[in-house]
């Protein structure tokens, strides 16, 4: 039960951290870094703020969560996350204000809301 209770904060923690910024765990994991036709309306946002990210999956001590992080990544769950979220983002990008526009941002906060329901 414990696990489980951990392993879920876990994999919020991740969806949390590709939603603030989607470069993130590919600097981690030393992957290219996929460049998606999406806003970028935060400072966070940035490809060029992870140049500066001083951890990565080759430290001992991090190893066994690069391993997590690297299957978790590959699940449904996570897919289905980044998916949608790349998609509201792709369309925020040239959406002009007003009620669509509304929506959408009501649709992303949603999804990180609910994340483990």
């Amino acid at each position: 039960m414990v696990f489980n209770r951990v392993y879920k904060q876990a994999e919020k923690k991740a969806m949390e951290t590709f939603y603030s910024n989607t470069y993130l765990i590919d600097k981690f994991l030393n992957k290219e870094l996929l460049d998606f036709d999406k806003s970028e309306n935060s400072n966070w946002e940035y490809s060029s703020l992870v140049e500066q990210l001083i951890y990565s999956k080759d430290q001992n001590e991090l190893i066994d969560f690069a391993d997590w992080l690297e299957n978790f990544i590959t699940t449904e769950k996570f897919y289905a996350f980044a998916n949608k979220f790349i998609e509201i983002e792709s369309i925020l990008k040239t959406e002009q204000i007003g009620e669509k526009r509304t929506n959408l941002v009501k649709e992303k906060r949603k999804l990180i809301e609910n994340i483990n329901d």
